[in-house]
């Protein structure tokens, strides 16, 4: 029963994958595909994400008043916060029926916005956050929007807050992350802003790394999950 559970999931997995590779679709297009039927949450093992996430969070000294989840997506993130019902959380993602299944999730929850924008336009409005956090979606910032993302990201963190990037880690060497990114492959995504030391370098000019967690320690893992936070300091 297990091993066709993780057959189900791959094959979810591989066929989402193979629409990002190629890239033919729109980020949302795509994204309102694999969120049908509960696809999406069974491919990531939704539960499961929510457990490896929580990890990272328990690393944050400070109990954020509001909070920034940038690419919410079904609400993995939001879920694995533990401040997710005393904290003001406003959640964005381009995807109308991942926000959708989201919705449903926390419906319960009033102190929890759910919009669909697209994360540099939730970036362009006023407003400071103790904590902005974003899971799995670094790879959508385009090649040329990397250092405006950088910016925009620390001009709305308060002095003394956070930002957390959880991604799963390329296998590769970081320079064929840059290579595959100047031949356009995959052609729906910029895959060296999966890589933790592109995304540190990325992000030390204006935020200090304060620590690096790799909840994921299971052996043989190709995309092993890990969590970056850094910290705003002036």
């Amino acid at each position: 029963m297990k091993f066709t559970k993780y057959l189900v999931r791959g094959k979810h997995f591989m066929g989402w994958w193979w629409q990002e590779l190629l890239g033919r679709k729109s980020t949302s297009e795509i994204y309102n595909l694999v969120s049908k039927n509960g696809v999406y949450d069974l491919a990531v093992d939704y539960a499961d994400r929510v457990a490896r996430i929580s990890q990272v969070y328990t690393h944050i000294p400070i109990i954020p008043k509001h909070i920034l989840d940038l690419a919410c997506g079904t609400g993995a993130n939001i879920d694995a916060l533990p401040w997710k019902a005393t904290a003001k959380i406003l959640g964005v993602d381009n995807s109308t029926d991942m926000l959708s299944l989201a919705k449903k999730r926390f419906v319960t929850y009033k102190n929890i916005t759910l919009l669909k924008q697209n994360f540099f336009t939730s970036l362009q409005k006023k407003g400071l956050y103790d904590l902005i956090t974003i899971t799995f979606a670094t790879r959508f910032v385009p090649v040329e929007k990397e250092v405006e993302f950088v910016k925009a990201v620390t001009s709305h963190i308060r002095p003394g807050g956070y930002f957390v990037i959880v991604t799963a880690d390329e296998p590769w060497p970081v320079w064929f992350g840059k290579f595959l990114t100047r031949i356009r492959i995959p052609r729906g995504y910029n895959a060296q802003m999966n890589y933790r030391l592109y995304l540190r370098q990325r992000f030390q000019p204006e935020l200090n790394v304060v620590k690096e967690i790799i909840p994921d320690r299971r052996p043989f893992v190709l995309l092993r999950q890990v969590g970056l936070i850094f910290q705003r300091i002036s």
